[in-house]
């Protein structure tokens, strides 16, 4: 039951912000709700995926680096998120 109050308090967080961010931008609100996305799914079920599995850790990009040098790999790509919510990426290659 809080999985799934979560997960709509969540999704109508942001789906309020979705539909404000498509009407200043002269977009179509509406057509994210029809799963026509590049995703090819539906908003509800782009948030789920975004909330991912609970229960969840946070690190830092700084945190990943270290936990990784130490286990003698390099990180080659990094691409952050900002600050913003979302994922970081990154690329490792061993050193061996």
């Amino acid at each position: 039951m809080a999985r799934r109050s979560l997960t709509y308090a969540y999704f109508s967080f942001f789906a309020v912000e979705l539909f404000i961010a498509d009407a200043l931008r002269g977009r179509n609100p509406a057509s994210r709700y029809h799963g026509s996305g590049r995703r090819g799914m539906s908003l509800y079920h782009d948030v789920v995926d975004w909330i991912g599995g609970w229960p969840f850790e946070v690190a830092t990009p700084e945190e990943i680096f270290r936990f990784f040098r130490k286990r003698g790999f390099v990180l080659t790509e990094l691409v952050t998120c900002g600050g913003k919510h979302g994922c970081n990426e990154f690329v490792l290659n061993t050193t061996k």
